[in-house]
């Protein structure tokens, strides 16, 4: 569709108006070259540990938690969206924050019939 995957997550984002900043973590030069092309911050680059195979999502957000402490910046809340989700919405971001008035976390997840080795399951009505 004429432009990199990563920037329909960033547009969405930015055009939500939810967000003091919309940053990129990516240990990447041309990922980050092409965020802020599309509006993103890149404050700093994930480090190597934060971009191995092994790597969570809950480890990189960890980091840059800690990163922006650094700087002695916090937020309120924080947002993950995948650059791999060219089909976010800003609709769907603005019910997912309406939605932490009443939760202490938001998670989009979908079945699927395939094992993988990141997954959710659902017991007694609680992710893990």
């Amino acid at each position: 569709m004429g432009k990199p995957i990563i920037a329909y997550s960033i547009e969405a984002a930015l055009a939500s108006n939810l967000f003091d900043e919309v940053m990129v973590s990516t240990d990447d030069e041309e990922i980050a070259a092409l965020s802020k092309q599309y509006g993103a911050q890149v404050p700093f680059m994930r480090s190597a540990q934060a971009s191995d195979d092994h790597a969570t999502t809950l480890d990189v957000v960890k980091e840059v938690i800690a990163r922006y402490k650094a700087q002695e910046r916090s937020f309120e809340n924080i947002c993950v969206i995948y650059p791999t989700a060219p089909f976010v919405t800003v609709e769907k971001l603005i019910e997912g924050a309406q939605k932490l008035t009443a939760y202490d976390a938001v998670i989009p997840v979908t079945d699927f019939s395939f094992p993988v080795w990141r997954a959710f399951q659902l017991n007694e009505g609680q992710l893990s």
